[in-house]
């Protein structure tokens, strides 16, 4: 996806001739996650966001477990969920960095492989999910959310996680764009998410294969 833009760092609707020389369905498929994820991108820029440097830092976790930079995680996969909740511009959640921290750790505990940085991406947003969130300061469980409300968390949490798996760019404008692809590839596969409910396994499979489309 970002090798089309790249050609010439221009927008998703300029580069429409160079994703048009592809097969179907892939060509649609890319069409409607770059312009879809260039609607994320420009709304994102008006949060805040976090250094290029805590995003490679919180990034680099997953692949080489350190349990000095939790709290960074922390910032940056809050701030991912934060981004990716406001799209659908419903109520807005509170989203704990003390979770978020919490629950790395627990999967550092549990995934002791060297090369499971998907695998621990999979824990996190599983564990994340598991403790749940809810509007305003209030923490809700993820039983006791409605159907929709239970949909706005788990794509929230994947997003983050595919996020940074996906290849680390070197600014934070393109850190930016890293993660509206995220969200919007997260938003197209919904269902396959949903169908894997808490399969860590089946969670791993689909952030891993993902995260090589971004």
């Amino acid at each position: 996806m970002r090798g089309a833009q790249q050609i010439s760092h221009i927008p998703m609707t300029m580069a429409a001739p160079v994703v048009s020389h592809l097969p179907e369905p892939l060509r649609s498929t890319l069409s409607e996650i770059g312009l879809k994820a260039e609607d994320i991108y420009k709304s994102s820029l008006q949060m805040w966001h976090p250094k290029n440097t805590e995003i490679q830092q919180a990034a680099r976790l997953l692949a080489e477990p350190s349990l000095s930079d939790l709290a960074v995680f922390g910032r940056v996969v809050s701030w991912a969920m934060e981004v990716a909740l406001a799209q659908d511009q419903q109520d807005s959640f509170f989203v704990s960095e003390t979770v978020v921290t919490l629950a790395l750790k627990d999967t550092l505990d549990d995934v002791k492989c060297e090369t499971c940085a998907a695998t621990r991406a999979a824990g996190v947003y599983l564990a994340v999910v598991a403790q749940g969130l809810g509007p305003s300061t209030q923490r809700l469980p993820i039983s006791r959310m409605s159907p929709a409300r239970s949909v706005r968390l788990r794509s929230a949490a994947f997003s983050a996680m595919l996020f940074l798996l996906a290849e680390q760019a070197k600014s934070a404008d393109e850190e930016m764009k890293i993660l509206s692809y995220a969200i919007t590839i997260t938003n197209l596969i919904a269902e396959d998410i949903h169908a894997a409910g808490k399969d860590t396994a089946q969670i791993t499979s689909l952030l891993r294969s993902h995260a090589k489309m971004i």
